[in-house]
């Protein structure tokens, strides 16, 4: 049963080759996850229910109750970096394996790069961004849409990037078959 879900390395990539590329998407999964999280933080703001009153608790109890250790907002952060990474290495995997033993070797490791290349560039974006709206950050109860979509614009930007290029190299896999 346990085979289903386990990675088989293409015949036409070698493993040092196969992993690398493996662990640059890790990589760039992890960074549009820690997005996704700071997203959800700033744009949903404290979930708690019942406002506090930050000087009537002890050092702890603002430290647990901070709307920046929301635990909600940050599982959803942790299952959406999960389910990405996943997907991510499965849609690699099948893609390593359709496009042929000339082109695999090549393209795992071109990938890598551009893989590691974007999450580079796309925590580079982010951070510009952050740098950018952080002054309309001072209230996360009033967060503007225009600052949610500014934030989350680099992460949408290299998922749409990401696919786009997946599909391009299969889809020239199978022209070439």
């Amino acid at each position: 049963m346990i085979d289903r879900f386990r990675l088989q390395v293409p015949d036409s990539v070698t493993h040092s080759c196969y992993f690398r590329s493996c662990r640059a998407w890790l990589v760039l999964s992890t960074c549009l996850g820690l997005q996704a999280i700071m997203v959800l933080m700033i744009g949903v703001g404290p979930l708690a229910e019942v406002p506090y009153e930050p000087a009537t608790l002890t050092n702890a109890g603002r430290f647990f109750l901070a709307a920046e250790y929301d635990t909600q907002a940050y599982a959803t952060g942790c299952v959406l970096t999960v389910l990405l990474a996943c997907l991510g290495l499965w849609v690699w995997n099948r893609c390593l394996s359709r496009i042929g033993r000339a082109r695999a070797e090549a393209v795992s490791r071109r990938g890598a790069s551009v893989m590691l290349g974007v999450a580079v560039m796309n925590v580079v974006a982010f951070a510009g961004v952050v740098i950018r709206v952080a002054p309309g950050l001072t209230d996360s109860r009033r967060v503007s849409p225009d600052v949610l979509f500014a934030l989350s614009a680099p992460g949408a930007v290299v998922i749409v990037a990401m696919i786009v290029v997946l599909w391009r190299v299969l889809r020239e896999s199978e022209a070439s078959s």
